[in-house]
């Protein structure tokens, strides 16, 4: 060790000097100690214990700690901008620093650092910011939607906006959705689109329902829906009783037409009612279309 100097054993605050760690920082020698107040083993320069490093960092989180039961006491009920301060939220941020419940004029409750309250750097929950960095939308018009009145932020501290739509309805939508024309209605516009579609594929035959029944999934009988497991129309295995079953839907009524052993069985069953079914129907299907185009 040379000429450093020997600081084993010696007591510094609440740090004990434990060993010559052989290592130097700045010039000074580094020691091995042991914090008295809460067992941690720490490095400290010679230097810094001469000069008054009194532990770990411990006493410094304890003082902390206590300043936040102190500004609990103090300040629950001030008011910073919009924000009223609670209480302690019983978090900590990563060096231990208190945050305080506040809760906003627009009754969103969050947390704050107490120092951000008094600098005036956290004024409100977000929302302050949201109605500054928005446009006033007040009776302005998107599609159908007429802007009525700000009611606050969602989530993502977006302005959301009530808007009366034209089918007589109210809907709340976030400004942006409103500005870039992603949303014009309640919905209903949606729906209308949707009704339309499917009345023009009706109307051009796409699946060319006739009382209930569709002749174009008739014609493709191989044509699955995606729940069928049995890869089979009309036939399902009951789970309960481990039976096949087989059935058969023509003008929106369902008949059955038994349980069987196998899947062979009930596929057969279900192939005879199909062409004493299915084809009686297919075949008056084509004369009342001869018919209609006819006319």
């Amino acid at each position: 060790m040379g000429n450093r100097e020997d600081l084993t054993g010696k007591q510094y605050g609440f740090l004990k000097v434990m060993e010559d760690t052989g290592l130097t920082k700045n010039e000074s020698a580094v020691w091995s100690c042991k914090c008295l107040l809460c067992g941690a083993i720490v490095n400290m320069t010679r230097a810094s214990l001469k000069t008054g490093t009194r532990s770990c960092g411990c006493i410094k989180r304890i003082s902390a700690s206590q300043q936040g039961k102190k500004n609990l006491k103090d300040h629950a009920g001030e008011v910073f901008g919009r924000l009223t301060v609670i209480g302690d939220s019983g978090k900590r941020t990563a060096t231990n620093r208190v945050l305080l419940s506040c809760r906003c004029e627009c009754n969103t409750v969050i947390e704050v650092l107490y120092g951000n309250l008094v600098t005036g750097r956290t004024m409100s929950c977000g929302c302050m910011r949201a109605e500054s960095s928005h446009s006033d939308l007040t009776d302005r018009v998107f599609g159908r939607l007429t802007a009525r009145r700000y009611v606050g932020t969602n989530k993502q501290r977006q302005a959301m906006w009530l808007c009366d739509c034209e089918c007589g309805k109210t809907h709340v939508v976030a400004s942006n959705a409103l500005v870039n024309a992603t949303t014009k209605s309640c919905g209903c516009l949606n729906l209308e689109s949707a009704s339309i579609q499917g009345r023009e594929r009706i109307r051009q035959n796409v699946f060319e329902i006739i009382d209930g029944t569709s002749a174009s999934v008739l014609r493709k009988g191989s044509v699955l829906f995606k729940s069928n497991t049995s890869g089979i129309r009309g036939v399902s295995l009951n789970r309960r009783t481990g039976k096949w079953c087989a059935s058969i839907r023509l003008r929106s009524k369902l008949y059955w037409l038994g349980s069987y052993r196998t899947i062979e069985e009930a596929a057969s069953v279900r192939k005879q009612a199909e062409e004493k079914f299915f084809g009686e129907f297919l075949e008056w299907y084509e004369d009342h279309k001869k018919l209609n185009a006819a006319k």
